[in-house]
């Protein structure tokens, strides 16, 4: 007998299903079945996703195509889970393998497997048998069996080919015409923000590791802002910038080879303060005590002196605190994060946004008397575009949390089965240029633009401060903080207190890199559950568009009617649907509404 666990995405069991060597099958008696699944395979950052109905065909399908496979159970289930899938998975090209029921009345597996597939703009692979096909053949598992695995994974091919698939939920779906198709472009970083020191940082490193030379870039940003320390500061009105920036790279897992160029920018900063990297880089962000408490003040408690009529309270200390204010966190599964400041109570956001902003910090708890002033926190974090999209809730954007990060999209540069041969000599004489930059850095304290850097400033700013849609608009809302910040690192990184064009160009380059990193990322989504729906089931429509009912009929109509209207009232605002009458039925013309195509839409 085989055992075959029901499970959600996130892996919670629900159920099992047990299939008999004769093939009876059956499910834990009070188990969830509905849009649960089992998986075969990785499907973080996969490329291509097929959902079939059986184990049995999951697994030829698998093995003949090396796709990540998820088993639905049954056809009914096929959609719900298509659209769990699709929601976790945004990017992904999903494929509905279809159960062809002919001998059925209405041919339930093809039917709903293009239900499933319309719903979350996917392409339909149907079994062939030729003309001598058995009664009993029916799903891909008997093609293998009949066909081999070539013909198998053929037909997937061919299904992919004819609805010419790309990654993303862009409106490839019926309807929709050839100009609308975007695929968006992996964002390179321009080589202008490779200047002075940091970029010849990255040229020593660049030729020797796998990383990409971005995610170099901004490592060593970060490393070189943390040594450095609250003190150097460019002032905005009353607010003081210092050089602490909060990075994350977003990458496949252990192929963007994320780590991996850290170790090389923390190897070379061995060389430049062995003690702070020793003592003040940490990893485990789980709580905002536990980061207050890394750079925590000496605590102190009265207490009594004395005795009688002689007593008298005195301060004792308590935990002699911190003496070095400086914390840089390198968090390789920053998605664990993410998930722990979505828990009730924790202050962990709360924590790390005021670490950006002041670097004063405290929690409102009386059991809790650990404070921490001018604190000079930085962050690293690694995650996948997946856990990205699942774990960055509605919350981050709007309290700014998301938008104080530098988001960058890397990747592996090249393939170096031996590693690289970066030689000791050359480490060490780079290590003797940052350490008289950083003893530089120290020594100032405002940093201001010269008189041709702020003229560029006059003229970019109204660009960097404008108001933009969506998820793209909520965290790329700090540009104009973002490059002031970094362009007093380049600054730092040069020895001098005054911000230059060039430092001011470069950072320019960093944070549109980052913009088109988020824009990749996300593309067009506006992190508002209902309108991302059906905005992409508007697209999957195309110029036919939906009535008002079949836009209910999205959420099973489950969701209220003036939710619906907000999700729509959003998405006309924003220019990316709008609507119209239809023809009149029994007298009534009803309400339809289309997806704006991407000529139409906002930039």
């Amino acid at each position: 007998m085989l055992i075959v666990p029901v499970t959600d995405l996130q892996g919670e069991l629900s159920s099992l299903q047990f299939i008999t060597e004769d093939g009876a099958k059956r499910f834990l008696m009070g188990g969830a079945v509905s849009a649960r699944c089992c998986m075969l395979g990785e499907a973080v950052d996969a490329d291509v996703i097929v959902i079939a109905e059986g184990y049995a065909t999951a697994a030829s399908i698998r093995e003949a195509t090396a796709y990540a496979v998820v088993v639905a159970f049954d056809c009914g289930n096929l959609k719900r889970v298509a659209e769990a899938i699709r929601k976790k998975y945004l990017t992904a090209r999903i494929i509905i393998a279809a159960d062809d029921d002919c001998l059925t009345i209405g041919n339930p597996g093809i039917t709903k497997a293009k239900e499933a597939a319309a719903a979350v703009n996917g392409a339909v692979a149907i079994p062939l048998f030729g003309p001598d096909r058995s009664e009993k053949a029916k799903d891909f598992n008997d093609m293998a069996q009949l066909a081999g695995h070539d013909a198998v994974h053929r037909q997937f091919e061919a299904a992919i080919a004819e609805k010419h698939l790309s990654p993303g939920p862009g409106p490839t779906g019926a309807g929709a015409g050839a100009e609308e198709v975007s695929v968006r472009e992996f964002p390179v970083l321009a080589e202008n923000a490779f200047i002075g020191l940091a970029g010849d940082i990255v040229r020593m490193i660049d030729p020797h590791t796998e990383s990409d030379r971005a995610g170099l870039l901004l490592s060593a940003h970060a490393f070189f802002g943390n040594c450095i320390g609250r003190g150097p500061h460019y002032r905005v009105e009353s607010t003081e910038h210092g050089p602490n920036l909060f990075v994350l790279k977003v990458g496949d897992s252990a192929k963007a080879r994320k780590g991996t160029g850290e170790d090389r920018v923390r190897s070379l900063f061995r060389n430049v303060d062995d003690e702070w990297t020793t003592r003040r880089l940490h990893t485990g962000l789980s709580s905002g005590e536990g980061v207050i408490w890394e750079v925590r003040d000496p605590i102190t408690k009265m207490v009594r002196e004395g005795k009688g009529a002689a007593a008298v309270m005195v301060e004792e200390t308590v935990d002699t605190g911190v003496s070095d204010k400086r914390l840089l966190v390198i968090e390789s599964e920053f998605a664990g994060a993410l998930r722990v400041m979505q828990r009730e109570g924790n202050i962990l956001s709360r924590v790390l946004r005021d670490a950006w902003d002041r670097g004063d910090l405290a929690t409102m708890t009386k059991n809790s008397p650990a404070r921490a002033s001018g604190a000079c926190i930085s962050i690293i974090g690694h995650i996948t575009a997946a856990e990205l999209r699942e774990c960055l809730d509605r919350t981050d954007m709007a309290n700014g949390f998301g938008n104080r990060f530098f988001f960058a999209c890397v990747r592996r540069s090249k393939f170096l089965p031996f590693g690289g041969h970066l030689r000791e000599e050359d480490v060490t004489g780079m290590a003797g240029r940052v350490r008289r930059a950083v003893a530089q850095a120290q020594g100032v304290q405002r940093v201001i633009m010269s008189p041709a850097a702020a003229e560029g400033w006059a003229t970019i700013y109204r660009d960097l401060s404008a108001d933009r849609p969506g998820l793209l608009g909520s965290l790329t809302a700090r540009a104009e903080a973002q490059v002031v910040r970094l362009a007093t690192i380049y600054a730092l990184w040069a020895g001098t207190q005054h911000i230059e064009l060039e430092h001011l160009t470069a950072a320019v380059a960093v944070q549109e890199f980052c913009h088109k990193s988020v824009e990749y990322i996300f593309g067009d989504t506006l992190g508002d559950q209902a309108a991302d729906t059906i905005l992409a089931a508007l697209k999957t429509a195309g110029r036919s568009g939906l009535t008002r009912t079949e836009i209910s009929n999205l959420f099973s109509r489950n969701l209220p009617a003036n939710q619906v209207a907000r999700a729509l009232g959003e998405l006309s605002r924003r220019g990316l649907a709008t609507q119209h009458k239809g023809a009149a039925v029994n007298g009534r013309a009803p309400e339809i509404w289309t997806a704006a195509s991407q000529k139409e839409m906002p930039a």
